[in-house]
Parts: structure tokens; sequence; C-alpha cells
């Protein structure tokens, strides 16, 4: 449980520092899915239509897939079934709405103009959201394939 030396205690050992978990407040966060992918033509879009690079890490996604070129091809993934390497089956359900956090960058305030660039350009969405429909283990590298809808 959160704000417990028990849940600390495995982010010290994973990260080698002090750090501790606390509960969520009542303020709500966009980050609230199970899973949030994202793909590389996606971030080679927006960093064409901003004019300059933007490091993943602002987007704290948990899956990143490569995929050629520069476009969305995440929008068309809703409802669909997407298989992660042999195990792990995520169904995407929307795209993930995006907040002042892609603007705060190592600790302090980027004036890049990212999240209104996402604001003019995609109604403040990058990246999707998804629900897992099969669990298990993910490694990099692993072949990712877009399967057909739940029910078809």
């Amino acid at each position: 449980m959160a704000g417990s030396p028990v849940a600390d205690a495995p982010v010290f050992q994973a990260l080698g520092r002090s750090l501790r978990l606390a509960p969520e407040t009542d303020v709500r966060h966009h980050d609230e899915a199970p899973v949030h992918g994202m793909t590389t033509a996606a971030l080679r879009r927006v960093e064409a239509l901003l004019g300059a690079p933007v490091e993943v890490a602002r987007f704290r996604p948990n899956v990143v897939v490569d995929v050629p070129g520069e476009g969305f091809p995440d929008d068309g993934w809703d409802g669909r079934l997407i298989a992660l390497g042999d195990e792990v089956v995520p169904r995407p359900d929307g795209g993930m709405v995006r907040c002042r956090t892609v603007d705060l960058v190592g600790g302090g305030s980027a004036d890049d103009g990212l999240l209104r660039l996402l604001g003019r350009e995609r109604d403040t969405e990058f990246g999707v959201r998804a629900l897992v429909e099969r669990g298990g283990t993910v490694r990099v590298g692993d072949a990712v394939r877009v399967l057909s809808a739940p029910n078809g």
C-alpha cells in the first residue's frame, strides 16, 4: 500500500535511492489507464510539428512501439486487440489526454509549446490508453501485432 515502508522498499531496491510512494490525492490525473502506449511514428510527427526533438520520457508511456514513418497509426487501434510478444494482449480504449506534465522537464518547466501544440493538433490527446485483456511479460524487442476486434 502506498505510504508504507513495505511499498517503499522495492522502489529503493530497484532505483538504489530513497524514495517514498504516497497515496494519490483527490486531484485527478490523466494517466488513469492500466497501460499507456505510444508509437515512434507519432513521436516523429509531433517532433516535426513542434520543430524540435521531444524526449519520450515526457509522455511517461509503459510501452513504446517502434513503427516506421511519421503519423498516428494508433488512432485506428481503439477496441482492437494488440499482441505484445507472445503473452500480453492490451485493448486500446481511447486516446491519452495530456496535461501540463508534458511541459515539466527535468524538474523545471519547458517553454517549447508542446502542450499547446497537442491541444491545437490533437485535442490534447497523444498515445493510447489500454486495458489489459491478457497479462504476462513484455520484453524489449518483442514483436507487436494489431489483431482483430475483441468480438471478431
